[in-house]
């Protein structure tokens, strides 16, 4: 990473065993990641059957590596974002699925705007900015 105009990062998923976890996110800092997005599920935890994410787990590779690290998981609402952020002492937070159901998550404005409104606004930037029509159907199913 010595040589790179731009900052390496990772993204790992927890195991099932916390040793193996933390030694994981060490070997990931090792090889050179500058920062770390630790998603508190296994691979195998996800989907309609997906328990909570572990919180816990994210704290602990928080404490036993040396970089910022970004927490992601169980993030649906900006209250979430305060907990997790308190809970985990990461640097930051992310969000993906629950993104595409609320982009304004992570403001703490009330009223939330209204999904209407935010499909306009979306509609709008693919406008601008085209891509897929699969896609654009995708987010809107999701938004509305």
């Amino acid at each position: 990473h010595r040589g790179c105009k731009v900052p390496i990062t990772a993204k790992i998923r927890v195991f099932p065993e916390e040793d193996k976890t933390l030694a994981y996110a060490k070997m990931c800092v090792d090889a050179g990641a500058q920062l770390l997005t630790v998603h508190g599920r296994t691979r195998e935890n996800k989907g309609a059957t997906a328990t909570p994410a572990d919180w816990d787990i994210i704290r602990k590779v928080k404490e036993h590596v040396g970089v910022p690290v970004i927490a992601n998981g169980n993030i649906a609402c900006y209250q979430d974002v305060m907990k997790c952020l308190e809970a985990t002492k990461c640097n930051a937070v992310m969000s993906a699925e629950w993104l595409r159901r609320d982009p304004a998550l992570f403001s703490p404005v009330t009223p939330r705007p209204h999904a209407f409104l935010l499909a306009q606004q979306y509609l709008e930037l693919c406008r601008r900015y085209p891509c897929a029509l699969s896609f654009m159907r995708s987010h809107l199913f999701k938004l509305l």
